[in-house]
């Protein structure tokens, strides 16, 4: 690969990067779930995981790791592999199958009930504005961030709600030390 191409491979990535609304994990199909994502991100990425099926509309992106993250991207499961693309492109999950990243979960975000549209929206941004402000300056203490970051979702009464609506995931493997945010998709 010569070097103007390799600087327009990191400009692509880059401009993926800088577009991307979130990381869609939909493991039953639902037509309205598209619909919403359709509505509401037409202007921005939706990443889709390679192999996955691209969904019609012009929002979605088919994406791949960078090859940084080759190596631990190879060994982890389905749902470390959202996390580790949620990582590296900036953008929160959103997934229909918020149970199925138990393992990864650090901290639960709860509501009283599931989230509507305008709230769901509002907290997807808040949590791209989580993950910049983590790998933006990676704090000493994970823990003293995640206690003051999650005061962000206050409006949700974070630690009062029946109900997880969000969680922040965490995947420690060698020297990678990775944050993501997962949040359920309105039905």
């Amino acid at each position: 690969m010569n070097l103007l191409s390799f600087k327009m491979l990191n400009m692509r990535y880059l401009a993926l990067v800088k577009n991307m609304r979130c990381i869609l994990d939909v493991r039953e199909e639902n037509d309205n779930t598209l619909k919403i994502i359709r509505k509401y991100h037409r202007n921005r990425g939706v990443g889709i995981m390679t192999g996955k099926g691209i969904p019609k509309g012009k929002c979605f992106v088919e994406i791949n790791p960078p090859e940084d993250f080759a190596d631990i991207y190879a060994k982890v499961d389905l749902e470390g592999k959202f996390l580790i693309l949620s990582s590296s492109y900036l953008a929160p999950i959103v997934t229909d199958s918020l149970e199925n990243y138990r393992k990864y979960c650090v901290r639960e975000i709860r509501h009283s009930d599931a989230l509507d549209i305008g709230n769901f929206l509002r907290h997807l941004r808040i949590a791209e504005y989580s993950l910049v402000d983590y790998y933006a300056e990676i704090p000493k203490n994970f823990q003293d961030f995640l206690d003051k970051d999650v005061k962000r979702f206050w409006r949700l009464k974070y630690d009062e709600g029946k109900r997880t609506v969000g969680m922040y995931l965490h995947l420690k493997e060698g020297t990678y030390e990775l944050l993501s945010i997962a949040l359920e998709i309105p039905r």
